[in-house]
């Protein structure tokens, strides 16, 4: 029952931050890309020259919830202009968390994409120093974007409570929470090269229409999902901040060896902290983030 247990505990703090969206002086942006326009909330400054931070949400989450206006806030008390994105998930002009009334026809990939195009957006705007702070899933979206986009030359990448992902892991997950055996359901999904279809689940949705392609993208290997072995070939600094409240955080240490000793990753956990980095917390991540890249 661990694996119920953890999976209850996300999506019960996930829950908890769907109204705590914090104001922060932002000014909302829109760009098209694949013929969706997709949102951003980006706070600017006039030295084009100082670093700019691009932060990815995660899980099916959005750009204005509480950690990513908090990150944004405090940045801008420092004095450093952020963008933070929605991932667009397949829904065009989407706002606000993911509605599992819609078919979920997006992959966990597909947020590779649209990161860079943020990126190039904020190369066209005057910024010249990238570092891209990312939670949860996100973490594992933007390190498999810094594998895929090398030449877009970020200067650091901040993960926050990455995400790790072991197959073992998630089967017996699946199995847990809906009584289904994963490995059928891939296989019926590869057998069905077009039309929707209706799993028990798909993530955090239940009973959601999904497409063949994206229920593979999310329970399959592959594209890789595991942060710590993302993290084995990063040829960047890369910060990860775990939080000791964090019960996810367990599942990342223990894969550590993937990548310890191999490139420029520091770990650093904050005592007190929880999956979400709520109050002081993102501060003392701030602090040590900006000490870091001085």
């Amino acid at each position: 029952m661990k694996y119920v247990r953890l999976w209850q505990y996300f999506v019960l703090c996930l829950i908890n931050t769907l109204f705590l969206g914090l104001p922060v002086l932002a000014d909302p942006v829109q760009i098209k890309s694949a013929g969706l326009s997709l949102n951003g909330n980006l706070i600017p400054i006039e030295d084009k020259q100082k670093t700019v931070f691009l932060i990815v949400h995660g899980t099916w989450a959005h750009g204005a919830m509480e950690l990513p206006a908090t990150l944004q806030g405090l940045l801008e008390d420092e004095g450093y202009a952020s963008l933070a994105i929605t991932l667009s998930l397949g829904v065009d002009n989407r706002q606000g968390f993911f509605d599992c009334k819609s078919p979920v026809v997006h992959g966990h990939e597909e947020a590779v994409e649209e990161i860079h195009t943020w990126y190039l957006f904020l190369r066209e705007q005057g910024y010249s120093r990238v570092v891209v702070i990312a939670h949860s899933r996100g973490g594992a979206q933007a390190a498999l974007y810094q594998q895929r986009y090398p030449q877009d030359q970020l200067v650091a990448l901040a993960l926050i409570a990455p995400m790790s992902w072991q197959k073992e892991f998630v089967l017996e997950a699946y199995q847990e929470k809906f009584d289904v055996d994963l490995n059928a359901l891939l296989e019926q999904a590869a057998q069905n090269n077009s039309s929707l279809f209706s799993p028990p689940g798909i993530l955090y949705c239940e009973n959601t229409p999904v497409s063949p392609q994206a229920f593979i993208s999310y329970y399959s290997e592959a594209p890789e999902k595991n942060t710590p072995r993302l993290l084995a070939s990063g040829a960047i600094p890369t910060f990860v901040y775990l939080g000791s409240k964090d019960p996810l955080s367990e599942g990342f240490a223990k894969q550590q060896v993937l990548f310890d000793g191999k490139n420029k990753t520091s770990v650093v956990t904050i005592e007190g902290a929880d999956h979400f980095f709520r109050d002081l917390y993102a501060d003392e991540l701030i602090d040590d983030l900006l000490l870091r890249l001085r």
